[in-house]
């Protein structure tokens, strides 16, 4: 018998483990119903089987199971499938908890504020479970729940103004800068009291949301009585206001329009006395400008009669250097003929030493070659005298007649001659 209890549960492990044990929702049955305080299911046997030993647990998401077992001692399950192989011999109890975050509206708390007047408030508060152990052995966890939140409030409530609490414009005293307190402040001061508490069960609350929140009727009339003095007050103090300025822009506006009348007296006299200093300077400049007009006209005059006595000198004098140059052109035409008829007559009579041949005009010369190349440049010095002798005498001539002096073309004389006759 032994040995088949533990081949079953070697089986139905390996099954387990491989994943092959998967029931449907059916084989889990309904969802719990959390009858037993609200939170928790009634303690129900669980099923181990014949000898106590084996036993498997199926826990819904968003539950948790609290097992207890024979001696006392228990265990809390997550969600999940699980076998109870750690759970002590024999038969045990099963709790379903719900752990879920749930949200819980609160019915309204009403108190007496800091200084004496009714406020109303109305919150929804958002919890979950902590120590499912306790709220499966407590019997109204949510009601205690509401008791704690509820007390909180009310403790909230009277260590506050009714104007912090109601979040009105005249909360003078609600913070220490005297402006109104918000719900957030409202909020966290109940919160921290909430969780101060170690009479939860176990519970634990996230988050408190108020949702509505009420003043004192008389309270409220009085506010709105003084809000309407305070706008009338105001509006009569914005007009006071509005009017001031306004006197005083049309006090401003007069003050500017004396100063302008002022400015503009002042412009006038000025100006009169800007057109007579214009007027006395501009007779002054006309009578500067006749003087140097006249003065201008003199020196013209004179500068003319200078200029028609130079021209007078500058023509004398160019008619005697005409006729002192047309006589030297004269003698010096005469000299060059009587010059240029002795010398041809000279070089027809052969008196007249003949040049040497350049070497470097006419490279590689032989002796029998010397004689040829000697009349040859002969000749062309003739030639080359002749046209120079020409064109002096055109020039001298022109000179005489007194034309322009003609310019001598370049390149009569060759290279080699102006050579030659350098060294020579």
């Amino acid at each position: 018998m032994k040995t088949k209890v533990k081949s079953d549960l070697v089986e139905r492990g390996l099954r387990l483990l491989a994943g092959l044990d998967r029931r449907s929702n059916d084989s889990l049955g309904p969802y719990p119903d959390f009858d037993f305080n609200g939170l928790a299911t009634a303690p129900a046997a669980l099923d181990r089987g014949r000898w106590g030993l084996l036993g498997e647990l199926v826990v819904w998401p968003g539950t948790c199971a609290v097992v207890t077992a024979r001696d006392g001692t228990g265990r809390v399950y997550p969600a999940g499938s699980h076998s109870l192989f750690d759970l002590p011999l024999g038969s045990a109890t099963v709790q379903f908890v719900h752990t879920a975050r749930q949200r819980r509206v609160l019915a309204p708390v009403e108190g007496l504020s800091q200084d004496k007047w009714r406020v109303r408030l109305s919150a929804e508060v958002e919890f979950e479970v902590r120590e499912p152990w306790r709220v499966a052995q407590a019997t109204q966890p949510l009601a205690t729940l509401d008791a704690v939140v509820t007390s909180c409030t009310l403790a909230q409530i009277e260590a506050m103004t009714h104007d912090a609490l109601t979040g009105s414009e005249d909360g003078v005293g609600a913070t220490p800068c005297g402006r109104p307190v918000g719900l957030e402040t409202i909020t966290a001061g109940i919160l921290q009291r909430v969780r101060q508490r170690e009479s939860l069960d176990g519970l634990w609350v996230v988050d408190l949301i108020i949702v509505e929140r009420a003043g004192d009727e008389r309270r409220v009339q009085i506010m709105q009585e003084a809000s309407v003095e305070r706008a009338r007050l105001s509006e009569e103090q914005r007009t006071q206001e509005q009017f001031d300025q306004a006197r005083l822009h049309l006090l401003e506006l007069r003050r500017q329009l004396l100063e302008g009348e002022q400015v503009l007296a002042l412009l006038e006299t000025q100006g009169q006395l800007d057109r007579a200093q214009i007027e006395e300077g501009r007779r002054l400049v006309a009578a500067r400008v006749e003087a140097e007009v006249a003065r201008v006209r003199q020196a013209e005059a004179e500068w003319q009669a200078e200029l028609e006595q130079q021209l007078a000198e500058q023509a004398a004098a160019r008619e005697r250097t005409t006729l002192a140059l047309r006589q030297r052109h004269a003698e010096t035409l005469a000299v060059i003929e009587g010059t240029t008829l002795v010398t041809a007559e000279a070089a027809r009579a052969g008196a007249l030493e003949l040049p040497t041949v350049s070497a470097r005009r006419y490279p590689g010369l032989g002796p029998h070659d010397e004689p040829n190349a000697l009349a040859s440049q002969v000749r062309e010095m003739e030639s080359i005298r002749v046209g120079v002798v020409d064109k002096g005498l055109r020039v001298l001539r022109g000179i005489q007649q007194g034309e322009a002096t003609p310019a001598l073309p370049e390149g009569n004389i060759p290279p080699e001659e102006e050579e030659d006759e350098a060294q020579d």
